[in-house]
């Protein structure tokens, strides 16, 4: 729907702080995580906003919110989850409460380099999946539960347990420059594009007439409903 998708482009490209001048590259992300994961336009386009801040805060991308999102839908977790899921509990990653903090240290987790920066997301997905591996079902749970929250853990285990090949494929597809064009290009070549443009000349021929009623005929039809009333 094209209410909910620029909706949802506007509020992305202001969560992480850009300017309408790169519309085309967000509008290329949203494509291409759509393209190459489960996501499908109208939810991803409802909900990523919702994580937007704290990846921006983060210093993280709009490429990087939709590599994680798009991997969560690829375990059938929907958008709106996910980005709830991300939004409250990426922040126990950067700061963690107690709980969490231990949980962290037993696994020999942190998401700081030794300068105090964080590492990438990337990174921090691909040490979790690594240190996750070595547990058991149920030291992942419990580990999982202390830092990423009760509510939220299994949708982290989700984006943990994905395989390095499977995000590397997607975190590539997402760099893909140009892929709104090429696909408005295939949308509007054949007999299915000629109908899309009759449908949009036919909305702007109905727009034109409307503005010729209300510019020239409805002053008249004005003008013969006073007669009316004077009669």
């Amino acid at each position: 729907d094209l209410n909910t998708v620029s909706a949802g482009l506007v509020g992305t490209i202001r969560a992480f702080g850009g300017s309408m001048d790169e519309a085309a590259h967000y509008a290329d992300v949203f494509a291409n995580g759509c393209n190459n994961s489960s996501l499908d336009v109208n939810s991803l386009s409802e909900n990523i906003a919702d994580a937007g801040n704290v990846f921006r805060t983060a210093g993280y991308s709009v490429e990087d919110l939709t590599l994680y999102m798009g991997i969560m839908a690829n375990r059938t977790i929907p958008a709106n989850e996910a980005a709830t899921a991300l939004s409250s509990s990426f922040a126990r990653l950067v700061k963690p409460p107690k709980e969490a903090a231990m949980a962290m240290d037993r696994i020999n987790f942190s998401v700081t380099n030794m300068d105090g920066s964080l590492k990438s997301s990337r990174q921090i997905l691909e040490e979790l999946h690594d240190k996750f591996k070595d547990l058991s079902e149920a030291e992942q749970i419990a580990t999982a539960s202390a830092i990423f929250g009760k509510n939220h853990y299994d949708k982290w285990l989700a984006l943990i347990g994905t395989a390095p090949e499977e995000v590397e494929q997607l975190s590539q597809a997402l760099r893909k420059s140009g892929t709104t064009d090429e696909m408005s290009n295939a949308m509007m070549s054949g007999t299915g594009g000629s109908i899309e443009r009759l449908k949009s000349s036919i909305d702007v021929l109905s727009y034109s007439f409307g503005e010729l009623t209300a510019n020239y005929i409805q002053p008249l039809i004005d003008k013969l409903q006073e007669i009316v009333d004077k009669l």
